[in-house]
This record gives C-alpha cells, sequence and structure tokens, in this order.
C-alpha cells in the first residue's frame, strides 16, 4: 500500500457481554521506526448488537512490518484492545466483529490471539523506559527531570526515608513530617523513600490534592506538654492518623471478605485474590483524598506521573486517546501546596539465581518511572523466567507485555511499544510495599476457630460494610447487606469453611519484564507468561536507605527507622573485640552492615557466604543488604547509645539520633555501583524519658494504659486516636534538634542551612 493511498475500514459489532461499545479505534502500527496511527470510527455506537461502523481516508504508509490492532472504548471509557491483523472479539465473552477493507472481508476468529479465555483485556501504549544508565554508574534524580523535558531540581542532594512497620511506621512518620513541615524544610528534600506503614503516610503526602493543606492531611505538631486527655483523643476528619482508628486484625479481615465478593469469576483467571489487599489499603489511605480511581472489575483504573508535562511530553505524545485513565500528579511547582519531595516506593521482585536459591530483587516506583534497578544475575520464579533488572519503564506502563522497541534512537530515549491490562497505579504501590502486614493479618485470624471469627463477622460486619460501601459495587454491596440483615451465619460459615484462611490472599502478582533484556522479555505474547511474583518491600530493606542512595545525587539521608526493636543494653556478647556493643537494635540496620540479626549469646556475627542460600527467603535477602562498611557497625551502636544518655550516664533520656559520613559500598542488587561518601542522620525509635517528663501528670496516667509506647508491634493495626497522636508528638519531638542531647551538634539544622557536595570515592 503507498503512502499517499486512502482505505476504508468497516465493520458490524456484535456485543453480549452487556458492557457498552461507545467507539472503534483502528490502530496502525508500521514497525520499527515509525510512529503508531490510531483511527476513530465516525459513527457512535449504541446497542451493539448488529450495528455498523466505518472509517474513509484512512491514508497507510508502505513496507515494514505492519501490525493492526482493533480497540472498542467501553462506557468506563476502557479501550479494549486485541492482537493481530483484525483478530478482534469484544471481552472475550461471546461477541464478534466483521471487519473489511476496502470492501473486502477479513477474516475474525472468535479467540483472541493473546491467549486469555476470561475477560482480562489489554491497551497498548507507547512509553518511554531508562535502561542504558547501567553502563553510567547510576542515575540521578534530576536524569529523570531532565529526560522528561523538565528543569531540574535546585534543591540540596537530601533524602528521607521513612521505614516500614505498619501503623506504628505511620504513625511516627506522621510526627517526623509534621517536625519538617513546621521547620519550613520539605521543600529542601529531594526525594522520599518509603516502604510498608512508612508508605501510607508518605504516598498520599506526596501526591495530596491542592485542596487538602498539610495541617489537613498531617495535623499541627503538638509538643508534650500542650498535649490534653481531650485533644490526644481528636482527630480532624481529613487527618491520615484517624484512618487506623478502626482497622484491627478482625475488620481488615471483614473487609477483605466484602472485596472478595467484588472480584467476578471471569475475572479470577488473571486476580484470583492479589489485588484485594491492594485496593483494602487504597480505601484506607488513598480513597479519602481521591487518589484512587476504582475500575468496574474493582482493579484501580487510574495511575500517576510527575506533572501534566511528564504525561504529555513522554507517554502519550504519539495516541492521546488511547489511554483516558485519570492521571494523580505531584508536580511539585504547584503554589497551592508546599514542594513535595518525590516518591520512592519500595517493593521487592521475588527472583531466583543459576543454583535456584529464591531470594528478592528490589523494585522502586517514582513519579517517573518503575522498575528494577538492580542488576541481580536472576530471573523471574513464575512464566517465561526472564532476565531481571537494569532499567524501568516510564510508571504508567509497568505492569505490561513486550511487544517492541519504537525507533532508533539510544535505548534510554526510546519508546516501547507495550499491551497492558490497565495502568500501574498508586494502589500497587501502597499494597505491595506493605503486603508482608496481609499476611500477618491472616496469620493473626488462623489461630481463631471458624466459630469465632463468624461471631466477629456478623457482629462487627454490618459497620465494616457501611465503611466499605464507596469501595465496593452496588450489587455486591446489596447482597452482602442482605446477607447481615437475615442474620445469615451458615452461609458465612460455608465461605469461611472453604478457605483456606493463611492463603486467602494470593500473593502480589503482576506482569514483569526489564527493557534491558528486551529480546529475551518479547519471546511471547501471552500475558500469563509475565506472572511474577512481588512482595513487601520490607523484607530485604525495611529502612528504605538502600533504594533511596541507588539515586547518585542523594548524598545526606535522614532515616527515620520506626522499628518495633526498642534499642536495650543487654549484657551479653557484642562485636567480637569491640567493649560496649552489647546493644540489641533492629536487624533492618545490622543488615546494611552485614550483620545477622542479635543474639545475646553470640553477639553480632557477620553474614557468611553460606547465608546466601540458607533459611527463609527474608534471611537470604538481608544478608545481600550490606551497603555499608561493617567496621563502622561498631561505631554506629556506640554512638546511638551515647546520644540517648543524660549527664549522669541514665540511658534512654534523650533521643536517640547519630550522625555518621560513611563510605557507600556497590551493591549491584540495588543499582548502587559506584561508592561514594554520604551522611546517614539515624532517627531511631525507642524510648525517650525527657518527653514523658514534659507530660502533665494527668496525661500522663492516660499513656501508662498504654503498652508497648512508642515501639507497637505492627501486628497492631488498629490504633486509636490516642495511640497515634502520642507516637506522633513522641516522633516529631524526638525529630526537632532543640530536643537533642545538650552539647551535641545538630546535623539536620547544619545540612538544612548548607549542604556540602559529598566526594566520590576513587574506584
Amino acid at each position: 500500500m503507498s503512502s499517499n493511498s486512502t482505505h476504508t475500514v468497516s465493520g458490524t459489532v456484535w456485543n453480549q457481554t452487556g458492557n457498552a461499545i461507545k467507539k472503534v479505534w483502528i490502530c496502525h502500527f508500521p514497525g520499527k521506526g515509525a510512529a503508531p496511527q490510531y483511527f476513530e470510527t465516525q459513527n457512535s455506537l449504541n446497542n451493539n448488537q448488529g450495528e455498523s461502523f466505518s472509517y474513509d481516508g484512512i491514508q497507510l504508509p508502505s513496507g515494514g512490518n505492519d501490525q493492526w490492532m482493533v480497540y472498542y472504548q467501553d462506557a468506563f471509557n476502557n479501550l479494549i484492545g486485541t492482537d493481530g491483523l483484525f483478530n478482534a472479539e469484544i471481552n472475550h465473552n461471546n461477541g464478534g466483529v466483521t471487519i473489511t477493507l476496502d470492501g473486502t472481508s477479513v477474516d475474525v476468529g472468535q479467540k483472541s490471539s493473546i491467549g486469555v479465555e476470561d475477560t482480562t483485556t489489554y491497551t497498548a501504549m507507547q512509553v518511554p523506559m531508562v535502561a542504558g544508565y547501567l553502563s553510567q554508574g547510576g542515575i540521578s534524580v534530576s536524569d529523570m527531570y531532565i529526560a522528561a523535558g523538565l528543569t531540574a531540581p535546585t534543591k540540596s542532594g537530601i533524602g528521607i526515608a521513612l521505614s516500614g512497620g505498619g501503623s506504628r511506621a505511620m504513625s511516627a512518620g506522621i510526627g517526623q513530617l509534621q517536625a519538617l513541615v513546621s521547620m519550613g524544610w520539605t521543600k529542601d528534600v529531594l526525594a522520599m523513600s518509603t516502604v510498608s506503614g512508612g508508605g501510607w503516610v508518605g504516598i498520599p503526602y506526596m501526591f495530596l490534592p491542592k485542596e487538602f493543606s498539610d495541617d489537613d492531611f498531617l495535623g499541627s505538631y503538638l509538643p508534650p506538654e500542650q498535649l490534653t486527655n481531650s485533644n490526644i483523643n481528636t482527630m480532624g476528619p481529613s487527618q491520615i492518623g484517624g484512618k487506623t482508628n478502626k482497622m484491627s486484625a478482625l475488620t481488615l479481615f471483614i473487609s477483605m471478605l466484602h472485596m472478595s465478593h467484588a472480584v467476578s469469576d471471569d475475572d479470577r483467571l488473571y486476580s484470583n485474590g492479589t489485588m484485594i489487599w491492594q485496593m483494602l489499603m487504597a480505601r484506607y489511605f488513598l480513597h479519602p483524598y481521591g487518589l484512587v480511581t476504582i475500575g468496574h472489575d474493582f482493579n484501580p483504573s487510574d495511575t500517576f506521573a510527575y506533572s501534566d508535562a511528564v504525561i504529555k511530553n513522554n507517554a502519550l505524545v504519539n495516541q492521546p486517546v488511547i489511554r483516558s485513565d485519570p492521571f494523580q500528579q505531584a508536580d511539585m511547582a504547584d503554589p497551592y501546596k508546599i514542594a513535595r519531595p518525590m516518591m520512592i516506593s519500595n517493593m521487592m521482585l521475588e527472583v531466583q539465581n543459576q543454583s535456584a536459591t529464591t531470594f528478592g530483587a528490589p523494585v522502586v516506583s517514582t513519579p517517573f518511572f518503575t522498575g528494577c534497578l538492580g542488576a541481580p544475575d536472576a530471573t523471574t520464579t513464575r512464566g517465561i523466567k526472564s532476565s531481571v533488572g537494569g532499567a524501568a519503564v516510564a510508571s504508567q506502563g509497568f505492569n505490561s507485555m513486550y511487544w517492541y522497541l519504537n525507533g532508533n534512537q539510544p535505548q534510554d530515549q526510546a519508546n516501547l511499544v507495550i499491551s497492558q491490562r490497565r495502568n500501574w497505579a498508586l494502589a500497587d504501590c501502597l499494597g505491595t510495599s506493605s503486603s508482608a502486614i496481609a499476611a500477618g493479618v491472616l496469620q493473626f485470624m488462623s489461630r481463631l476457630s471458624l466459630n469465632e471469627i463468624a461471631d466477629g463477622v456478623m457482629e462487627n460486619g454490618p459497620d465494616v460494610l457501611e465503611a466499605d460501601r464507596e469501595m465496593l459495587p452496588e450489587d455486591v454491596y446489596l447482597e452482602l447487606k442482605n446477607m447481615y440483615d437475615a442474620g445469615d451465619r451458615e452461609s458465612l460459615l460455608a465461605q469461611l469453611s472453604a478457605q483456606d484462611i493463611p492463603s486467602f490472599l494470593k500473593t502480589p502478582s503482576y506482569m514483569y519484564w526489564s527493557p534491558a533484556h528486551v529480546e529475551s522479555s518479547g519471546t511471547s505474547k501471552n500475558p500469563m507468561d509475565y506472572e511474577a511474583n512481588f512482595v513487601d518491600g520490607g523484607l530485604m530493606e525495611n529502612t528504605g536507605v538502600a533504594n533511596l542512595l541507588a539515586f547518585t545525587d542523594i548524598n545526606v539521608v535522614f532515616a527515620f527507622i520506626n522499628t518495633a526493636t526498642a534499642m536495650t543494653k543487654t549484657g551479653g556478647a557484642g562485636i567480637p573485640g569491640q567493649n560496649g556493643t552489647d546493644i540489641q537494635v533492629t536487624e533492618d540496620i545490622a543488615a546494611l552492615f552485614g550483620y545477622r540479626p542479635y543474639s545475646k549469646s553470640k553477639g553480632w556475627e557477620r553474614y557468611s557466604s553460606t547465608d546466601l542460600t540458607k533459611g527463609s527467603i527474608q534471611s537470604r535477602c538481608l544478608a545481600r543488604a550490606q551497603i555499608f562498611p561493617d567496621g563502622k557497625f561498631a561505631e554506629f551502636l556506640k554512638g546511638l547509645w551515647q546520644a540517648t544518655l543524660d549527664e549522669n550516664n541514665n540511658p534512654g533520656v534523650y533521643p536517640a539520633v547519630l550522625s555518621q559520613l560513611l563510605e557507600l559500598r556497590a551493591n549491584p542488587l540495588f543499582g548502587i555501583f559506584k561508592s561514594r561518601l554520604v551522611t546517614i542522620s539515624w532517627h531511631y525509635l525507642t524510648p525517650a524519658s525527657s518527653w514523658n517528663a514534659a507530660l502533665t501528670p494527668s496525661v500522663s496516667s492516660t499513656l501508662s494504659g498504654i503498652s508497648d509506647f512508642p515501639n507497637y508491634p505492627t501486628i497492631r493495626t488498629g490504633l486509636d486516636y490516642s495511640e497515634v497522636n502520642f507516637l506522633s508528638s513522641f516522633a516529631g519531638f524526638c525529630a526537632l534538634p532543640s530536643n537533642r542531647k545538650p552539647g551535641t551538634s545538630s546535623l539536620m539544622e547544619e545540612v538544612f542551612m548548607s549542604t556540602p557536595d559529598m566526594p566520590d570515592l576513587e574506584d
């Protein structure tokens, strides 16, 4: 066909799905080096029973490996795509279409060559990728801005890490952000890395719409002397801290039951419970702020990007009609709110090496790209077992199948044509990063008898259902309401009996491939071949520090370690040859220095090569997490302990805060390819009696009734207002430089006043 010839495409649609088709789009892929073309049929569709459509005057370029696709725009503004030369069907459900090209019939099969026999549908899009930076020694935050056509930020190289730890980490993170906001310092932070519960506050904060102020969302910092028995039990309607008030293990489980009803039988082949936890976390932490849009298949139907400019310049420039999903935007130039750090959300991809040892590869998600930046010698554990790491794609294009590379530009500037069921969303980041908590909740519930669970569900279910209502399809809500209204305990028991509660939720599962390995990744067009398991990022690196330092322009990190492990001096063994190191801290920090979890009898022992293959997947991951010299761990332990001592050497008086200048060691698993010097300001969650001493007697008496303060167990997800407010006040107090041990320097003030550039170390 010559480039100046015109053609007519026409056809008839037969749709029996009940999901009205509004438009038909014809998509022509001319092959490598040419942009796709999209043609909208000239008439709208209504009843879809034998309706005709047409498009006249299509101009087709000649040559190349031409490929065609047909898209149907449905009532939800989703585009349902098909594979091949008009090899089309509607929603894989007894629908059909007859296509003619210039009056000549084109054979149309009733089964798409995509190879999934359910309602799963896919839409092609073109996305930029990040790949070749590996040979340059890493990527910076500024690189992403420049690649997106934006001005690089002028901020100093400061990063914040909010650790994982469920509702405890979220509550402490609130106080730490309150403290930074009160000093006006968040605008100086280049990026914020979050894991698990740290993401529950960090992710919505970084994308907070302009109609919510920081005070609306976080609340204001309250120093201990201003706490009263009234204000500790008060929470504003938009405050994120109030969202855990009714988030106990039981109520979370009840919501899981409710949401499992919203997953259709047809959809289970694809999702099969893998999205329930993500959507439940979205219910609590995204939905109140308009940061999730629910699709008709009970998956998120939105996506996210840094700004409107990024969306237009990089992702959808060649096909503005193909993705109509809403974008959540984190444009830090928004004049209506304080500038936000760039989001780095941390997850982990399950991989295995040539010896079939399973471990994890870190995955980071930002407003610019999502992917595995590291370079492990490993493959995914499912599907086609594709090679892992070394690149990323624009975030909206993650969770996709690879089709082909479009263009002959250098790899970092080239675009990929992908096929995708739906976009990657904030709900995916939030829920996948905290998925270990879901497993903990189910393990807790499995200790109860079915009768005990049924009693709890029938008693609390109606209230939970009303809270879930906005997230549920109306027919599902009415079905569940009828069950509760009828007191149908037997039906509930039958449902519970059919479930293996510990495995009620499936491991988060997404399509994965690496743009650094496009040849091996492009061998299949069957989406099930791309399935990969994703898990909580905290299983490997719960501090968020390592993935933050993968960005080469981050030189100073304020690491908020909101752990359940209070710092204690044990009187047992320590580091061999290092007196005064019999100090227990969380294994998450120890692993960064190459040490195993603490043992009172054995002290601190270093990981060895045998640890890479034995034990649980978490231990095999921690054994791979070292990024700092092991010789600096003793300095960390002693310095952090000393920071808490008063003039009489009484421990636990002042906040546990320590600054260290450390050599960042290369660790290709995290995408850290070159050593450099970095400054880490450790903020460790552990009791500090100087805060308690400032409480009024009546408030102090109230606090005494709360167990495990401030190191609440992670499984205690349902924190009430007082538990959240106490912990937020405490964590904010510990973050403020004025509350440090007298006579100690405040790195925080020094850094935010003037941040020196850290030199690279010689190779």
